[in-house]
Formats: structure tokens, sequence, C-alpha cells
């Protein structure tokens, strides 16, 4: 059994919370800027001492720049906003260990109202934007919540029919206030009524009660709850995480002390995932605990634009963003018959990581340890541009100049890292995001770790491994290659007792996910344990590698590798809208119409000319018991939160394969080679 352990560099004190972590950097860097907003005379009034309108400081005037619509917010000025909150809502009756919900798109006000929550010894709910009126019930039912903040009108109908008190995140003169055409019910079979919901504006009026927050927080200690976060439900009912100011302090403290280089003080970046999401709100308590700059988008379609106006040091992402930027840069190329030129380019790219990383993985062959190299002191010694021939030097610096230099202009020009999770991160990706010059670390972690279990390091990446495990965390591998896990970010348990049975080992969190440490104590990810398929001759294959590979392709949203019970393997491969649609359009044929929260199969034998190459290539690699047979092509459209798909854009296995029952069954209606 393999086993591996890092003590824990940084311990939390038992009278520290979450609020502690900013007081501190309130006291100690009160002018160091915290949050990047548009808009930001919002925020200031006169009696919160909130600074006053002419001290509004430009992020691109402060850089050079001619104009930009953000504007800094600072560690003192965010300080203030907080109390004054947390003061209007102690004022309102919320008591120390009240869950509170927050439904609403990522946002600063999510951000004032968690720290404000936290302030007054309230535990926070998070609920998706994306949640039914179902789920919400189900949500405010078992956690008991009477009072909540909606982040629009849909939000506040959903909380305010389950019997919630509303907030709300708009301001007075805004158009969703004046609608106000939520009802409650009050009991019985009253009439409903309409509540007046009080604007985010007033909440931040007033003096803030300094002595009031402070008397709170003698009730609260770190083993308290401070947040409910549930999981996000891919193989299963979504489960509530008790998470506690320790579990959330212990990631912060020894995440930046593993990432001094990307966690850092004068650094910026942009959360656009949802704040309902432990991740960002992670990120968030790590970047404001150590003097980063936070811009927030609630819609990931307005990221790219907004990079050259916030101009990130760090920024966290999913590999299909990767694969859309590296696709949009070949088909720029093609369009200016530069294709051969870009082609070049990657090999370059890759060349370059080989040299200053040293051969850590093999393309495409994620968690293979036979075909892995072993690292090098190269990583540490050797900067970029320095290594191989003169030749192989200048022709890198050529395209770094016609290429590279353009990838990191589109996002800000001042990227230092990217973080990659949520989804595997294929191995070339990784080797040509870093190899021109843009390192990409990827991590992995649950809800239920508070995040990050283990992740790569600047100057020591490998891909296709998940790295090393973070400061405070154990892994071991249980049966059946389960990963296990304990350490300070693991939560003790769930909401509901009965959730926790199978998931707490004596002590160890099982993690459902298989996988392996290697003799350095990397952990490489081989798939799910509810996500192998078992062939009719019982061999048991792992998906994820087989997924990963297929899923680099451009056209390919998401791939799922079908045969339980069968004599091989099957792949269900699902379009990426808009990279189908731009290849429907030049071959002048049309996608077939799809409802929502269903998939259609699309029949096209050019789209399956298209796709054959890349399942030969993952056939290339494999065993014969592994490779896939036959495949079909799907477009669908699923509504984050919605049947298909989870509220963090992960399709749902038992989803796709119900929805998909008879495409499947004609994959296995005749032999295989017929």
């Amino acid at each position: 059994m393999n086993h591996t352990h890092i003590p824990p560099l940084v311990n939390v004190q038992p009278d520290e919370t979450v609020f502690t972590l900013l007081s501190r950097r309130y006291e100690n860097h009160p002018k160091t800027a915290a949050f990047l907003v548009k808009n930001p005379e919002r925020y200031r009034t006169p009696e919160s001492g909130a600074g006053a309108k002419s001290e509004v400081k430009h992020l691109a005037a402060s850089e050079g720049a001619e104009s930009s619509k953000w504007s800094e917010i600072t560690t003192a000025e965010f300080y203030q906003q907080v109390v004054t909150v947390g003061t209007h809502l102690a004022e309102a009756g919320v008591q120390v260990g009240q869950k509170v919900a927050v439904m609403a798109p990522t946002s600063y006000e999510w951000a004032i109202v968690d720290f404000a929550l936290w302030a007054v010894g309230a535990v926070v709910v998070p609920v998706y934007e994306t949640s039914s009126a179902s789920q919400v019930q189900h949500i405010v039912e078992q956690n008991q919540i009477q009072l909540g903040f909606a982040g629009d009108l849909e939000h506040a109908e959903k909380l305010t029919q389950a019997g919630v008190k509303v907030w709300c995140f708009w301001p007075e003169n805004e158009p969703a206030k004046a609608s106000n055409k939520v009802t409650v019910t009050e009991g019985g079979d009253e009439a409903p009524s309409a509540p007046e919901f009080t604007a985010f504006t007033d909440l931040l009026s007033g003096a803030p009660n300094h002595d009031l927050v402070a008397e709170r927080q003698q009730q609260v200690q770190a083993s308290d709850p401070a947040t409910i976060v549930y999981t996000s439900g891919t193989t299963g009912a979504a489960k509530g995480a008790v998470i506690r100011h320790e579990n959330l302090l212990s990631q912060v403290y020894n995440v930046a002390a593993a990432y001094t280089e990307v966690v850092r003080e004068g650094g910026r970046t942009v959360i656009f995932l949802p704040l309902a999401h432990v991740l960002a709100r992670g990120l968030q308590l790590a970047c404001v605990a150590n003097g980063m700059a936070i811009a927030h988008l609630s819609n990931p379609k307005a990221v790219i634009p907004s990079l050259t106006e916030v101009r990130p040091t760090f920024l966290v992402v999913v590999p299909r963003i990767l694969e859309k930027i590296r696709a949009q840069v070949a088909k720029m190329a093609d369009s200016k018959h530069l294709g051969w030129a870009w082609q070049r380019a990657e090999k370059s790219a890759l060349a370059q990581f080989a040299g200053q990383y040293g051969k850590q993985g093999q393309p495409g062959k994620q968690g293979q340890p036979a075909e892995q190299a072993k690292s090098t002191n190269s990583a540490k010694t050797t900067k970029p541009g320095q290594p191989g021939k003169v030749l192989q030097r200048a022709e890198y610096a050529l395209w770094s100049r016609l290429f590279f230099k353009r990838i990191k202009d589109l996002m800000g020009g001042q990227i230092d890292y990217l973080l990659s999770g949520g989804a595997p991160l294929p191995g070339t990706l990784c080797q040509l995001f870093t190899g021109l010059g843009i390192p990409v670390i990827e991590g992995y972690g649950l809800t239920e770790t508070t995040a990050p279990l283990t992740g790569n390091r600047p100057g020591d990446i490998t891909p296709g491994s998940v790295g090393l495990p973070i400061p405070g965390t154990e892994l071991k591998i249980g049966e059946n290659e389960e990963i296990l896990a304990r350490g300070k970010g693991v939560c003790e348990g769930y909401l509901e007792p009965a959730d926790n049975e199978g998931n707490f080992h004596d002590g160890w969190f099982g993690t459902g996910d298989c996988g392996y440490l290697d003799e350095d104590g990397r952990l490489w990810i081989t798939g799910r344990l509810k996500e192998v398929v078992t062939t009719s001759s019982g061999k048991t294959v792992a998906t994820a590698r087989a997924t990963a590979a297929l899923e680099e392709d451009p056209l390919v949203d998401q791939a799922i590798i079908v045969g339980d019970g069968q004599s091989y393997l099957s792949a269900l491969l699902i379009l990426d809208q808009a990279e189908a649609q731009k290849w429907a359009e030049n071959q002048g044929e049309k996608l077939p119409d799809c409802p929502p929260e269903s998939l259609v199969e699309v029949t096209s034998p050019p789209l399956h000319e298209q796709l054959q190459p890349v399942v030969e290539a993952w056939n290339t690699q494999v065993a014969r018991s592994e490779q896939i047979k036959r495949f079909t092509v799907l477009v669908g459209k699923a509504r984050p939160g919605g049947k298909l798909m989870t509220p963090t854009l992960k399709y749902k296995r038992k989803a796709i394969l119900q929805a998909a029952a008879d495409v499947i069954e004609k994959l296995y209606a005749r032999p295989a080679g017929s």
C-alpha cells in the first residue's frame, strides 16, 4: 500500500476564525488593493468611512493606460464595509451559529456578505445560482434556513418560496428592485404578500459597530462550522459538507506557504468560477490573506475581454479554456496560411518544455509510470531560452514573437501562472503552455477537502500527474486503488450523518477517485471509482485517461466511455456547440436541432471521418482491451445545474447514459468489425 506524509507547515490557533484573517490583513496592510470593482462609488458611503470619491484609483491609469472601468478597493475599505454590513445583520437578529443562505452570481457583493456573516459568527450556506426550486427547498429545509441573500429576482423568488426572508444584492436605483414581483406565503392558506427588500446600498450605510463584531468573535472558535458547501453531485445526490474555520484557514496558510511565487503581494486574479464552489472561495481567502487583488466576473464569456484590463498575474482555468485558446490560435494561423508555422511553433514550445523541465511525462499517456521519465534537476537550474542549440533558441525566439507573445497578450500580458483543475489536464496542453512561457500547475481536490489536496509546484511540473500533497495533507491508496485522504483541510463529515457511511474510513476520507502514488510521492489519477467500465470478460477499465485524450480535440466537449457487460468499449462524443457550428458552416452541413436538456445523435459521415483519427490515435497507445471499437457523435443542450450538467459544468454520467440509452443500444446491435 503506497503511503506518503508531509507535515503541516502552519497550524491554526483555537481562537482563529476567517474574520481574524481579514482583521490581521487590515491592521498590517490597510492600503493594499484587495479588490477591483466597477462603479466603486456604489460601495463608498461617508458614514462607513470607506473613503472619498476623489480617492478612487483606476487600475489602468496607475499603470500608464488611458482608461479603465476597473478601480481599486483597499483592504481598509473592504474591512469597513464588511463590519458595516455585519453590524446591520447582527442588529437584524442574525445569531452566532445561524445558517444563512447566499444564492447569487459571483460578485464583489458576494465577498462582502461572506465575510460579514463570518464577522458576526454566522454559518454561510452557498446555493448555486442555477439550482432548481426543489433543490433550493431541499437545502433550506435540511439547514433550517430562515434568512438569505439573493442576487436577482429569480433567486429571491426561489428563496422566498422556500420560506426564507431575503436581503438583495441590487442597489435601490436598479430596475430589479422596482419590479418586486416576488411573493411569499406566510403559513397556511393565507394570501401571498410581496416583501420589501433591503437594498444593498442600505446595508453599506451607517456606522460600523466594531465592539459588536468583536463581542461576536469571542463566541466563535476555529473548530466551529464556517460554511456548509454542497457537492456538485456528478455521481449522486448533492451532500452538504461541513467545513470549519480551521479547514479554511489551514488551506489558506499552507497553500500560500507552498506557492509563494503564485500567491503574492501585488498580484491580481479574476474569479469567474461560482463562489458557491469551495475552490473559488478558497482562492478568494488566499488572495485576501496575501495581498492579491481580485476582480469578480459572473459571466464567463466576459473573462477574455477583461483580461487586458485587469492584467492578472494568476488565473484558475479548466482545461477546456486552454484547448479553446490553442484552437483559436491554430485557426488564426490557418486563415493567414501559417498553419505550418503554428505546427512548428508548437513543436518548439514542447521542446522548450523538455529542455527546461526534463522529460516528465508522455503526451496522451497520463498515469503510466513505466513511460514516465525521472525528474531532473534542470527544472531548478535552467532558465527559459537557454536549453538546446543556438538554432533551436533562435527558432523559439521567432515563434515567441509571432505566436507566444500574442497568446500572453490575450491573457493580459502579466500572467505568471495558470492553475488547472476540475477535469484532467492533457499532458500536451500542460507542456505547450508551460513551454511557451505560461506555466500550468495542475492540482486536485474536492469539496470535502476544502479544495486542494495535491498540486504540482512552480519549477517542478510533471504532466499527467496532479502533483505532491499540500502541506498538512496525508494520502494513501486503499482498496480498489481508491485515493484516501486526511489532514487539516479534510472536513469531518456531511451535514446528514447517514451520508458519512462508506465515505469516511477510520479517519480517512474516501475520495471516490482511483489512482496511485509514484516513488517521488506524486499522485496520478486513473479514474473514478464509480466511473469504471467492466467488460463481459471481467476486465475493469478506468475511463479518465481515454476521455482526457478524446477531449483534446476542439470539437469534443465531453467524451463518455461505455461498455459495461459488453465485449468491447465504445465512446459517446458530445460536441462543443461553438466549434461544431463552425465546422458545420465550413462543411456546408447542418447539425440537428436539439431540445433543451436532451441529446441528439449526429449521423454526418464527414463529421465521423473528422473524429475517427482522434479515436485511432488513442487506440495506438493502449492495450486491446482498452481500445475503443465504436463511437457515436451527439449534440446536447444542457443547462448548468439542470438534468444533464452540474452547476460546475460537469456532465452527469448517469443522466447522460440514460438520455443516450437508445444510441448506446445501437452501438452494440451488431458485432464489432461488422
